[in-house]
């Protein structure tokens, strides 16, 4: 019986199980003394090696029934193929792609529900939480007391910061916070509570993102200001991802101080133009430059947004005295200037220059280049039309966000 024979065999056997062919429960019975000598508990990388190909068509979506499958896992040449089965990765790959006909049928399987992925250490349970569609999962999982309700993945972080999805999956999750008790102010690896998580991670974005905020702190109570391992706050992530609706929302609502500066010397400000500036600069010499059109309309809402909330924009962004005006400057960035002039940014500090370098942090943009030329007038009319166009079809973007600037404004109350 060599190597050769049996990679025959298992070609042989996927590709009828492909097929969901019962001619594949034919193979193994006529291959029993190949099947015995190779997939057994003596080697258990030879049967785990198998056991991922047979998961690879388990996870197929065109694959509606699973009753050959489960056959085939009882069959009894396959007992050192079902335990590895049970223990292998399988349950958590089908909830992370959220392949529900497979996620029902392996929750019959008694599957190993604290194995935890190569990838982040994440387990079925928290796929689960992640994803509404899972529901049903997640209810049967935490349902069952084990210790994979409190397991931590590579960061440290449980299955809450998994359920912290969006605001559906957190109000589905807390159902089961009567029965197992979870510390909503826990902080993971990367010093991270449950608000910073969810911000870096872009999880405060959608249209209900202020009930979310709202439902997130009220059961993460502690620290607002806490700094994670990259030096940034829950409220510097927020600028940097140009959320400016649920900036605004978070810094008044809360009291955040907005010229609250880490050690690492970031601030809202700081985090804001410095990604802004990344942008502009990777992207100004695209020739499809036209779709990052929404990109810049939000980034000169955030801009207008920090500048309305008190930020110190004439403070410098680093060591050398970089300010937000000479980032601007320096990008050729009429509106975003002068928005900032607007809002009492220094002109007289552009005379003011940094450290001269030949390794110069923010060179700014070649406007020898055609295409970047043509590329900064596009934007520049793009964020006008934001700020000023009232016969524009944007401008009412514009006012709404004015609208709810104001009321923000007049009805919290101060620092």
């Amino acid at each position: 019986m060599t190597i050769s024979n049996f990679e025959d065999f298992e070609n042989n056997f996927f590709d009828k199980l492909k097929k969901e062919s019962k001619k594949s429960i034919k193979c193994i019975n006529e291959n029993r003394k190949l099947i015995e000598y190779n997939l057994n508990e003596k080697d258990l990388y030879q049967v785990r090696q198998f056991v991922k190909k047979f998961n690879d068509i388990v996870l197929n979506k065109a694959i509606e029934k699973y009753k050959l499958f489960e056959e085939i896992l009882n069959h009894e040449l396959f007992t050192a193929v079902l335990a590895q089965f049970r223990k292998s990765d399988v349950l958590i790959r089908a909830c992370k792609i959220v392949n529900v006909n497979a996620v029902k049928w392996l929750l019959t399987m008694n599957i190993d529900l604290e194995v935890q992925d190569d990838e982040c250490g994440a387990t079925a349970l928290m796929y689960a939480a992640k994803c509404t569609m899972l529901d049903f999962a997640l209810k049967k999982m935490m349902g069952i007391n084990g210790k994979h309700i409190y397991l931590l993945d590579n960061e440290g972080s449980n299955v809450v910061f998994y359920a912290a999805e969006n605001l559906l999956t957190f109000q589905e999750f807390l159902h089961y916070t009567k029965k197992y008790h979870f510390d909503f102010n826990y902080i993971n690896k990367r010093n991270e509570n449950l608000i910073l998580y969810c911000s870096r991670n872009r999880k405060i974005s959608s249209q209900r993102s202020r009930a979310f905020i709202d439902l997130l702190l009220k059961y993460n109570t502690e620290d607002h200001n806490i700094v994670n391992d990259s030096g940034k706050t829950a409220a510097m992530y927020l600028a940097e991802g140009f959320r400016y609706n649920e900036l605004l929302y978070y810094v008044k609502k809360y009291n955040i101080d907005p010229n609250f500066k880490t050690k690492q010397g970031n601030t809202i400000a700081s985090v804001f133009i410095k990604k802004y500036y990344e942008l502009y600069v990777n992207r100004i010499s695209d020739k499809i430059f036209g779709v990052y059109n929404q990109i810049f309309k939000k980034a000169i809402i955030t801009l207008d947004c920090i500048c309305k909330l008190g930020c110190d924009i004439n403070a410098p962004i680093d060591e050398d005295g970089t300010t937000m005006l000479m980032i601007c400057s320096k990008l050729h960035d009429d509106v975003s200037y002068k928005r900032l002039v607007e809002n009492g940014a220094k002109e007289n500090d552009i005379v003011i220059q940094s450290k001269a370098s030949e390794k110069e942090k923010y060179s700014g943009v070649d406007i020898t280049n055609s295409q970047i030329r043509e590329n900064i007038k596009v934007s520049q009319d793009w964020m006008k039309t934001i700020l000023e166009d009232k016969n524009s079809p944007y401008h009412e973007y514009m006012a709404i966000y004015n609208r709810m600037c104001y009321y923000e404004l007049s009805t919290m109350p101060g620092w």
